[in-house]
């Protein structure tokens, strides 16, 4: 995280699946005060990852955001050890400046080539994850040490479980 957000007295719920409904309205609504905000969401595979932006979810008809931006994922090295869990972070590569796309039916972070780093449907149900220039991220649904990381076109669909969105307080 940024300096910014590791200094942070904590961290706040600002939006849950579970607490305020699936509505894309409720959820912009929820965060539209918020400098910073962590994505986490948890698919029906029981994979972890999400982004950090920069800037609140709002919608716009282009892209917004800067490079402190990021994808993440969690991981498990050996499903038997908790020690070994883990956090891969995708950085900004400075390749573009795609950073969010907030549309009524869709919400993108990171782009390029026609694929986004990380996309999900406007009904919080659908989404994607592929390899986009802004991150050069792997697809976020898939374990890292999957074939399909390697190919460069990987684009993986999975099904959200829960979504949430976290703030920081200063």
């Amino acid at each position: 995280l940024p300096v910014q957000q590791r200094l942070a007295k904590s961290w706040r719920l600002v939006y849950s699946m579970d607490q305020h409904g699936i509505s894309m309205n409720t959820m912009l609504k929820q965060c539209e005060s918020e400098k910073a905000l962590l994505l986490a969401i948890k698919d029906n595979n029981g994979r972890v990852f999400g982004a950090f932006v920069n800037e609140t979810l709002r919608l716009s008809p282009a892209f917004y955001g800067q490079g402190t931006s990021f994808l993440w994922k969690a991981f498990r090295s050996t499903p038997q050890s908790r020690k070994r869990d883990a956090i891969r972070c995708f950085r900004y590569t400075g390749e573009n400046e795609y950073f969010i796309l907030c549309d009524p039916d869709f919400i993108a972070i990171g782009g390029g080539r026609g694929k986004f780093g990380l996309w999900f449907k406007g009904d919080f149900f659908h989404g994607y994850s592929a390899r986009c220039p802004t991150f050069n991220n792997e697809p976020l649904c898939l374990d890292p040490s999957h074939p399909r990381n390697k190919d460069p076109d990987a684009q993986e669909e999975f099904v959200v479980s829960h979504l949430e969105l976290w703030a920081f307080d200063s």
